[in-house]
């Protein structure tokens, strides 16, 4: 009972609770309101406010607050949730850790994903990254699991009979409805999937070869994404109902990208509100937002979500198109922002900046080692790690190019940091020429 993973991560636990105290506003800030309305819309019936059409973000982690509302439980005790969940976030990733890595090295990085200080920041809030990272730590252990029994020669055939594929699928229903980027990350990454499933057939009946169990495990792969889709379905209904729009999930993109189109010199990408307070605190930024975009924002403003979104869009290509050099400054910035916190518009330089770019320029330094050889061995990487590598590669591909922040980095950790554990440990075999096809 001592050695189990939840007794000995216990004082991260602690860690974390500490956190969210020293961490909790005295109002509601940021996204904290609308996340709060769309559960109680959720307790009431329905989804969208009351005579709206906006889709903001999906409604994965509403469902997940909705039942802690319904017993009662106050605002400020819902953000102690997070402790609990990033908790949970480091036993399921240590289970997924073991089944590839030696004790001590599961427990070191363990350790180390546990002081990844990143998180930190949004812990105390009622938002939904800490949620998703621990979707993305669940899905890491579900599809882990997947995947070992069939290399222990569980099959196909009695894929609906595994616990582990019904799990997969639904942790990843839920991410996309907690994240809806990734509604269209999986499509892509299900086209990726076909084209080397029918690449495989075609090999093997020119080749004469033998039916891989790699073509097996892309097969189920697919049935995991497909299963994921068919879970969403009736949200997907509901959007389709309310909007009249076919695979709808937000109409949040219109406006991030037109952000991420801005022509102006000192305007870097970052994300805005319609009333520009998104930066307030900084001298003049609101005003200079406010000549630049004033008038086009007083046009739409009582547009309808879809309308508006469209508008958004619009402008965004519009100003791409006309400024493409701007556009590419633009996404450097965002990929800086997305790893780093920095830069931002009209922001002075502040100490605070390299409280960000520590923990992830170690990350960036060994992803960058370990880059070259991961694609060497590609083959040679557990498939399981291969199918999550690709989708959370896709994820950060597509996140860079709408306004990013450093939370849709960090949310990937758990999967990064399972790569980079397994490659340290086996480029020291591959040096001896010692190398095991684990896939």
């Amino acid at each position: 009972m001592l050695h189990s993973p939840f007794i000995r991560l216990l004082p991260f636990l602690f860690c974390y609770i500490l956190l969210v105290f020293l961490n909790t506003p005295s109002h509601l800030v940021g996204d904290e309101g609308r996340y709060l309305q769309f559960a109680q819309n959720l307790l009431e019936g329905h989804y969208a406010n009351p005579g709206s059409k906006s889709l903001w973000n999906g409604p994965g982690y509403p469902l997940f607050l909705a039942p802690f509302i319904k017993i009662g439980l106050p605002t400020n005790a819902l953000r102690y949730l997070n402790a609990f969940l990033h908790f949970l976030s480091l036993v399921l990733c240590f289970y997924t850790l073991r089944q590839y890595l030696s004790n001590k090295a599961t427990w070191f990085t363990i350790i180390l994903l546990g002081l990844y200080w990143m998180p930190f920041k949004d812990i105390g809030g009622i938002l939904s990254e800490t949620y998703t990272f621990f979707l993305i730590s669940s899905l890491m252990y579900t599809i882990s699991h997947l995947f070992h029994d069939l290399r222990q020669g569980k099959g196909e055939k009695k894929l609906l009979q595994s616990k582990w594929f019904w799990l997969s699928g639904i942790c990843l229903a839920i991410l996309t409805l907690t994240k809806v980027i990734f509604a269209y990350v999986l499509l892509i990454l299900l086209i990726v999937l076909i084209s080397v499933w029918i690449y495989k057939i075609i090999h093997e009946k020119w080749s004469r070869v033998e039916k891989t169990s790699q073509r097996q495990w892309e097969g189920v792969s697919m049935m995991v994404i497909a299963l994921a889709y068919w879970c969403c379905l009736p949200y997907l209904g509901y959007t389709y109902f309310l909007t009249g729009k076919l695979f709808h999930w937000s109409d949040a993109g219109g406006m991030s990208i037109y952000w991420m189109s801005t022509p102006w010199p000192e305007e870097y990408g970052d994300w805005q509100n319609m009333n520009f307070t998104t930066s307030k605190g900084v001298v003049g930024a609101t005003e200079k937002f406010q000549a630049h975009h004033g008038i086009f924002f007083e046009k739409i403003r009582n547009l309808d979500a879809l309308e508006r979104d469209a508008a958004f869009k619009a402008v965004a290509f519009k100003q791409i198109k006309e400024h493409p050099n701007k556009f590419i400054k633009n996404w450097l910035c965002n990929i800086g922002r997305m790893l780093f916190n920095y830069p931002f518009s009209y922001y002075p330089q502040s100490l605070s900046t390299y409280g960000n770019i520590v923990p992830n320029m170690f990350i960036l330094v060994f992803i960058l080692l370990f880059l070259l050889p991961t694609l060497r061995y590609w083959l040679h990487l557990p498939y399981e790690m291969r199918l999550l590598l690709t989708l959370i590669s896709i994820y950060l591909v597509a996140s860079s190019f709408v306004s990013a922040y450093p939370r849709m980095f960090y949310i990937t950790i758990p999967i990064i940091i399972w790569w980079l554990a397994w490659m340290w440990t086996k480029l020291i075999r591959w040096n001896k020429l010692d190398i095991i096809d684990l896939a």
